[in-house]
């Protein structure tokens, strides 16, 4: 095979430094409509960086396709097709080398495997004879995992062919697409939202006219009904259709957008009315203790929504103790001067800790237990939306949530309210 493609030697210039991928769209009709020529001697650059670029011949085109591959911000490559049908690196741009951490001279001549080992390199040998076997063009999107870091790339390769028409070399370029598939990604997250704040107004629409009915019937029972056992029943089911009646109005807000309506809120005093609701609600397998600080300050908060996100986390912590467990529920004041999540300001706060000795969680599904429609339940048991939706009504309040878990050590759970400035009395 003849020797590689000529060079021009240029004055040396300042050197660049290494700047974020971008899409620079010349790149692919500029190297599709260079003539096929037969390699030719070349000379050794004195470029910045030492990058070694296509074949150059002095012409305006060649010189400005060389400042090209020089300058270009993306990672632009050029293999040689070795007789046993190997690829061996050329070139590689300034961009290329300070990409994956490596010097010309460490690279020209050796395999893509040699230099990035079997994953990452394999990966590029697989798209490298796919067009060596079909000689022609090949764009796809790798994934892959390198330095630590798992990036996915718009990659192209096309083809170099000698004076016999043979493919005897590839000229690729990369693209780091990471951020935008991220972005794409949120963007589809915002639509499934967006689809599930309508779905949810209907529904809360639709429920809420039951609610209505349900508290009718308890108000007629009321009035027939005259032990005091039973009546404590007709009071506590009033407060469920209550609570009820708020959660539909929250869903009607989240569907619209709404801002909740903020008070003070006595928060011992709203766990202490929902004891026997949590006792109920979470069986005798579930020993629960509150541990109530003195002096409290008031809250910044809706007392409903709080309340359910209270008996929402209960929930949770029942079913990591399938077996019956201890649900420890703590309040106490605090001053906050790094704040411990973002969301949470500096300043006075209200936390209320909520601590299971259940099964805890890997640190995977920790990292992910804040997201939308993320559960380890299955599908008829959890809709992955209780922690998610906890989480924003608590950043809507100027607050936050904190999860600290491991598996077999239990969950802890901890709500941070602002707490009210000034001494209103609680709603």
């Amino acid at each position: 095979m003849p020797p590689p493609a000529a060079r021009l030697v240029r004055p040396p210039q300042a050197p660049q430094p290494p700047q974020a991928f971008r899409p620079l769209q010349a790149f692919r009709p500029l190297l599709a409509t260079r003539p096929a020529k037969p390699p030719r001697p070349r000379a050794q650059s004195s470029t910045p960086g030492g990058a070694s670029g296509p074949a150059a011949n002095g012409s305006s085109t060649d010189l400005a396709l060389q400042a090209f591959f020089d300058h270009s911000p993306e990672c632009l490559f050029q293999v040689r097709v070795t007789p046993d049908r190997s690829f061996v690196y050329e070139a590689i741009n300034p961009a290329g080398l300070a990409r994956v951490g490596v010097r010309l001279e460490d690279v020209r001549g050796r395999t893509p495997v040699q230099v990035l080992g079997e994953s990452f390199g394999g990966l590029i040998t697989e798209g490298l004879e796919r067009v060596r076997a079909s000689g022609q063009p090949y764009a796809y999107e790798p994934t892959i995992t390198y330095g630590g870091e798992t990036l996915t790339y718009e990659a192209v390769y096309l083809t170099l062919r000698g004076a016999d028409g043979t493919v005897q070399g590839i000229l690729g370029r990369a693209l780091d697409i990471t951020q935008r598939r991220q972005l794409e990604a949120s963007l589809l997250q915002a639509q499934k939202m967006e689809a599930l704040g309508q779905l949810a107004g209907g529904v809360a629409h639709d429920f809420n006219n039951v609610l209505l009915a349900m508290a009718g019937c308890l108000r007629l029972l009321g009035r027939q009904t005259n032990g005091a056992d039973a009546m404590a029943l007709l009071a506590e089911a009033h407060r469920s259709v209550e609570r009820g009646s708020a959660l539909t109005a929250r869903l009607l807000g989240f569907a619209r957008q709404q801002p909740m309506a903020l008070e003070p809120v006595d928060v011992n005093r709203s766990l202490a009315e929902m004891a026997a609701l949590l006792g109920r609600t979470l069986g005798r397998g579930v020993r629960v203790i509150t541990v109530a600080a003195a002096d409290l300050w008031l809250a910044r908060a809706n007392r409903n929504q709080l309340e359910l996100a209270i008996l929402n986390l209960a929930l949770n912590a029942r079913d990591a103790m399938p077996q019956g467990g201890q649900l420890t529920i703590t309040t106490r004041n605090l001053q906050v001067t790094t704040p411990p999540v973002p969301g949470v300001a500096p300043g006075a706060h209200v936390a209320i800790d909520l601590a299971d000795n259940g099964q805890g969680m890997t640190a995977e599904v920790l990292a992910r237990a804040l997201e939308p429609f993320f559960t380890t339940k299955p599908p008829s048991q959890g809709s992955g939306l209780g922690l998610s939706m906890v989480h924003g009504m608590l950043r809507e309040v100027g607050g936050g949530m904190e999860l600290a878990s491991s598996p077999g050590a239990g969950t802890r759970v901890t709500l941070y309210l602002p707490r009210v400035p000034e001494a209103d009395p609680p709603g």
